[in-house]
């Protein structure tokens, strides 16, 4: 209890600093969308950006990461996504620092409320997601790659493991899709569908690509 105390206590300590100190919540801030690629490249397979959006803090609207989920066509819902052939790929560029337990923290929390998964059916899946965590430092890129039959997760380019089997991929993809995201405003964007740029400039390379020997 006292544990739990000194974290939330921790956590309004923050916030109120960034209401008081302005200029420290604007440092945090100048981390653009558009530093996401317009193609991610998966192997041979070219992905067109489908949409990116900023996760808020709903207190005070303070950012925490900026996301971009890239796949081969348009998709309007959950239904799609999981229907959707694979490779799939999910970026989240972080805005602001993390330490480690508050990071494994936050994603077990977000699987409890958004996953759709009962907690005994993913939890050796869980186990092995926060084995992989990292303190995070502001503009720390981590990845998900969605490939068929299993999620391969890397922290700047770094892998550091995959996971088994479509029943954490398909949790994982319902946290970010489903009924219950982290915001409304951040599954709007990332269904936003790819522009003609991005369509344009993944047949370009995937094309590129098929006429290499």
């Amino acid at each position: 209890m006292e544990q739990t105390a000194n974290r939330i206590g921790r956590s309004i300590a923050v916030l109120l600093a960034l209401t008081v100190f302005p200029a420290l919540s604007a440092r945090a801030e100048e981390s653009p969308l558009d530093r996401f690629e317009t193609v991610a490249r998966l192997g041979e397979t070219a992905l067109p950006l489908h949409g990116q959006g900023t996760r808020k803090a709903t207190l005070f609207a303070v950012e925490v990461y900026h996301a971009a989920f890239y796949a081969p066509s348009s998709m309007k819902g959950l239904v799609d996504i999981l229907a959707a052939p694979r490779p799939l790929r999910l970026d989240i560029r972080y805005v602001r620092d993390f330490d480690l337990e508050d990071t494994n923290e936050a994603w077990l929390y977000q699987f409890r409320e958004s996953s759709g998964s009962r907690p005994e059916e993913i939890a050796e899946d869980l186990r092995r997601l926060v084995s992989f965590q990292k303190a995070i430092r502001k503009g720390d890129l981590h990845r998900f790659d969605f490939e068929s039959g299993r999620t391969v997760f890397y922290i700047n380019e770094e892998r550091r493991g995959e996971i088994a089997g479509e029943r954490f991929q398909n949790a994982l993809l319902t946290v970010f899709f489903g009924p219950h995201p982290p915001t409304k405003e951040l599954q709007r964007g990332l269904l936003a569908g790819p522009g003609p740029g991005a369509i344009a400039a993944a047949r370009e390379l995937a094309a590129s690509k098929k006429g290499k020997p």
